[in-house]
């Protein structure tokens, strides 16, 4: 799920944001924008690379109109400006910023920078280079990428972290440009249409039979999202049901639901409700359920030990129930997400969560663990152990005593595209995982895809 970036899949991927995917609030960025233009304007208003008046005429006009957030005025009178010439930068560049933030138009961004790029190549606004390289990494296209990260670490004066973090882009795009050159053998299909019936379809797991599918699925409703835990079942020939609802104890309109974890007989259920200890707020915490006859109990909060006041979500449980390994923004973390374990007594007591370390965790996100029924191969998503630029799907494996350093799954399994969960089943020959179309068609759209395990992802069937 190159799921779910900005997003906080809203008690999954994206209940903290993989694209997970992964959500803006809208004030907060309608301020970003105001401010970020009366930045720009300040800056550049002594000069302008036009003499045409009515392009002029026509660009003031919109800064007025961004003072006071008629951002569509705004498009329209820089259009207007640009009609008057092409060649006019700052337009160009206060458009692209629009399409980015304001309609999140990918084609807009590019072509707006780019034609900064035509008309100057010099243009002395780092970000356009920045942005621009982050827009063509996202196509995957790195040589091209690579270029303008490599351009914008030359000039003075640009933040410490964005000048860090496009060193470690033009890594991943050297990574990503050797990576492809040696894919791993594998041939994945997404799963039937009417099991991919939904916006975004994320997280599968099965149960050990592999003949029951759950998975979180997200729609929009009105003007918000909801996400709901959903169930798919195999007949006698092997086919996948149209997915339905799991229970009306589980999913509800008010509260998300999601990124579940469910037990190798089908009857327990780990999972996210966005909606607090009380349901009635907005922090995200992990719950359990349990399957009485073909009925799902009411949800259980897992307590002060598991839950924080942050977001805590994604949780993955082993075989007996008794260790939970979980992802949180938790104080004491080393970066924006971290992958946490925590294990239980033999009373079912939660101990202290442990933290599982810079092997595994990094400065950056690292979601959706999974640990595999053996208890000895953890595969998770990050975005910053080196990959192809987004969340990429990695696997840890345990000796005796450590868990060893993380190996990304490869190309094609990992793309530029946002590949953010995934499921091993239990004899390790059969992957489960989510990602935007691999088509490329649909913008906006989750898949559950399945493929044979290479020995590439492969895990150990037993525990050492």
């Amino acid at each position: 799920m190159k799921f779910l970036q900005k997003n906080k899949m809203l008690g999954t991927l994206h209940m903290k944001s993989f694209r997970l995917l992964l959500s803006y609030n809208m004030g907060k960025l309608i301020l970003f924008i105001f401010c970020y233009f009366l930045l720009f304007f300040s800056y550049s208003q002594e000069r302008y690379s036009t003499s045409n008046k009515r392009a002029l005429k026509y660009y003031f006009e919109a800064m007025e109109s961004l003072k006071v957030r008629r951002f569509d005025d705004a498009i329209k009178q820089l259009k207007d400006a640009v009609g008057k010439d092409p060649k006019f930068t700052e337009a160009h560049f206060q458009l692209g910023i629009l399409y980015k933030n304001y309609l999140r138009n990918v084609p807009g961004v590019k072509y707006h920078f780019g034609k900064i790029l035509e008309a100057d190549s010099n243009f002395k606004n780092a970000s356009v280079s920045r942005i621009l390289g982050e827009v063509y990494m996202r196509e995957g296209n790195y040589p091209e990428a690579r270029k303008l990260f490599t351009k914008y670490i030359t000039f003075a004066n640009e933040p410490e972290n964005f000048i860090e973090k496009s060193k470690r882009y033009i890594q991943q795009c050297d990574y990503a440009v050797e990576m492809i050159k040696h894919p791993v053998k594998v041939e994945y299909k997404k799963l039937p249409d009417h099991v991919n019936s939904h916006q975004k379809q994320y997280f599968p797991v099965t149960t050990a039979d592999q003949n029951n599918l759950v998975f979180t699925v997200r729609d929009r409703l009105m003007s918000t999202e909801n996400e709901d835990i959903y169930l798919s079942q195999k007949n006698d020939l092997g086919e996948w049901s149209s997915p339905k609802s799991l229970s009306e104890n589980i999913n509800t309109l008010k509260f998300n639901e999601g990124t579940c974890s469910i037990s190798a007989d089908g009857k327990v259920l780990a999972f996210t409700i966005c909606g607090g200890k009380s349901r009635n707020d907005v922090d995200c915490d992990i719950y359990i359920s349990y399957k009485e006859g073909e009925v799902w109990s009411k949800p259980e909060n897992l307590g002060p030990n598991v839950n924080s006041p942050y977001w805590d979500s994604q949780p993955s449980l082993s075989p007996d129930g008794k260790t939970l390994y979980f992802s949180s923004k938790r104080k004491g973390g080393l970066g924006e997400e971290d992958i946490w374990v925590v294990h239980a007594d033999a009373n079912g007591h939660w101990g202290n969560p442990l933290n599982m370390g810079d092997l595994i965790n990094t400065p950056g996100r690292e979601v959706a663990p999974f640990i595999h029924p053996s208890m000895s191969t953890l595969y998770f998503a990050s975005d910053y152990h080196l990959g192809f630029g987004s969340f990429d799907l990695f696997v840890s494996y345990r000796d005796s005593i450590n868990w060893n350093e993380p190996k990304n799954l490869g190309y094609p399994i990992n793309t530029h595209l946002e590949e953010s969960s995934i499921f091993i089943t239990a004899d390790c020959k059969k992957a489960y995982f989510s990602a935007e179309d691999k088509s490329g068609k649909e913008t906006d759209r989750y898949f559950l895809y399945e493929f044979d395990l290479p020995k590439e992802a492969s895990c150990k069937e037993t525990s050492t």
